[in-house]
């Protein structure tokens, strides 16, 4: 299985666990003798099964992203922490160039300042486009390798 498969499945793996805990909490209760909709009992061994698998599946990715060299002495797991740490940037710049283009000109009194800009906000965005461009680069090679790697 390629490494991009594995990521796929794990997606759904993960969602089907979620649908399984919503299905196990609808179904753990029945009112007197009434039957419920779905067995628990057979949602929760289901759940323990998927969720053995998932845990195997995510060693197995962990695994690879740590093994899989993309260049001498850079491994899979060296790019995703970069794009994390990108993505992060990005998010706090996006966010303090936003905070500072409100334009809240509303003031209980006429004596009371304006509020105004405290950061560069042109600057701010054309930093956090910068590390766009640099997360979408990294994004394709991350891609490329995922589809190439098999584990």
């Amino acid at each position: 299985m390629k490494l991009g498969e594995a990521l796929s499945v794990r997606a759904r793996q993960a969602q089907k666990l979620n649908d399984l805990r919503s299905r196990i909490k609808q179904n753990a209760q029945q009112q007197g003798d009434e039957a419920t909709p779905e067995n628990a009992e057979a949602l929760v061994a289901e759940f323990i099964d998927l969720s053995s698998e998932h845990s195997n599946l995510i060693l197995k990715i962990n695994k690879a992203n740590a093994e899989t060299e993309v260049a001498p002495g850079t491994v899979l797991l060296d790019l995703l922490m970069e794009r994390e740490d990108l993505n992060r940037q990005r998010g706090t710049l996006e966010m303090a160039a936003n905070s500072a283009s409100t334009n809240d000109s509303y003031r209980w009194h006429r004596s009371e300042l304006p509020m105004k800009p405290a950061v560069n906000v042109p600057r701010l965005r054309e930093h956090a486009e910068n590390i766009t461009e640099k997360v979408a680069e990294l994004d394709a090679q991350i891609q490329t390798v995922n589809w190439q790697t098999e584990i």
